[in-house]
């Protein structure tokens, strides 16, 4: 066992001990959270598969299918909703009742899957989840802008001639708040399978970025530099390719005057 999944281990148990005792909701939640806190040890230790991003010769590390913890989590799970029961509804054909396999977003058979509980309009129903998941995306997007301009400012460190030390501390804080947005970005359904949960960790991955960035900005101070990094222009699909690319080939833009 590795020291980091003995620590994964270690947090497991304390936390269940912890979690004995309390309402069923308040300790799913910290259940939950510990899971997110023991994947932010494992990518830290490497046990998650990363891909090097050439803008700062760091690696990121890429949630995988965190639905189950994110679900435990909020209110359907705490009243004893199954997966099966929204995802696969049951139907009725020849006289027999059964599961639809046929599994898919519950918005695509309201009447048997949310109406079963909810006894609002199909057209209520749907704009609730939407209201949810528009929230979501809104807080999903500020998070990858303020992922996206600290990783900017980790290449303008570099360019102004940081040194891998000083940089190791923004590094592992832009870790963390990339993988808490790929968490949420990994989850299916936009946030609805526990939207309080979501927003709490897309808050936590803004704040991680944001204190990179600070640090960053304290680490150009040191070296005269007071100006913002001149961020390059990915506004469209083809603009962040080139950009990429162009970092790929060493022959990224200047970010600083």
């Amino acid at each position: 066992m590795t020291p980091a999944r003995g620590q994964r281990c270690a947090y497991y148990s304390a936390t269940r001990v912890a979690a004995q005792g309390l309402p069923a909701i308040r300790r799913a939640v910290l259940i939950g959270q510990l899971r997110l806190l023991s994947r932010c040890v494992a990518v830290d230790a490497g046990e998650y598969p990363g891909q090097t991003d050439d803008e700062e010769r760091d690696e990121e590390h890429a949630a995988q299918h965190p639905d189950y913890e994110m679900f435990v989590t909020g209110i359907h799970a705490y009243r004893g909703v199954s997966c099966a029961d929204c995802h696969m509804p049951y139907r009725s054909e020849g006289g027999v009742k059964f599961t639809d396999h046929h599994v898919q977003s519950p918005l695509l058979n309201i009447a048997s899957s949310c109406g079963v509980c909810h006894r609002w309009s199909e057209a209520e129903l749907k704009a609730r989840v939407e209201a949810i998941q528009t929230k979501v995306l809104n807080a999903k997007l500020a998070a990858e802008d303020a992922l996206v301009k600290a990783h900017f400012d980790v290449a303008a460190a570099i360019q102004a001639g940081c040194t891998e030390a000083q940089l190791a501390g923004v590094r592992k804080q832009i870790r963390h708040a990339q993988f808490r947005w790929d968490y949420v970005s990994a989850n299916n359904g936009m946030g609805f399978h526990s939207p309080q949960e979501t927003m709490r960790i897309l808050g936590d991955s803004v704040n991680g970025a944001q204190e990179a960035r600070v640090g960053i900005a304290r680490l150009l101070a040191g070296k005269g530099i007071s100006s913002e990094p001149k961020y390059p222009d990915i506004s469209s699909r083809d603009k962040a390719v080139e950009v990429t690319k162009a970092f790929i080939a060493g022959k990224g833009p200047r970010l600083l005057d």
